[in-house]
């Protein structure tokens, strides 16, 4: 990824993807987390989610808290960019923008 940035030829996008690929890797070696707020109205909950999440986030928050009214906000941080579910992995999710593995769900 330096090689990346030190290289005059390389695209915009190149660049962009290699910084934040850093950024991350530098992240997680200082084992920094990511914070998943939630506010909690009584019967209805407010869940801030990190970076692009999937449609089957909102569907699992929905399953875990049946009896409330459950709202996802998305891009809380762009740091983990799109944070596929297991079923988009298994369905052929290729896109580079994101720097979580898979079963980031569990």
């Amino acid at each position: 990824m330096p090689r990346v940035l030190r290289d005059p030829g390389a695209s915009e996008n190149d660049r962009i993807l290699a910084t934040m690929g850093l950024a991350s890797r530098h992240r997680v070696e200082q084992r920094q987390t990511i914070d998943f707020p939630c506010i909690d109205f009584g019967p209805t909950r407010i869940l801030l989610f990190r970076g692009e999440s999937f449609v089957g986030y909102q569907l699992l928050a929905q399953q875990m808290l049946p009896d409330a009214f459950v709202i996802s906000i998305g891009y809380g941080e762009c740091w983990p960019g799109y944070i596929p579910t297991t079923q988009a992995y298994a369905d052929n999710f290729d896109n580079v923008w994101h720097w979580v593995g898979t079963n980031s769900d569990q």
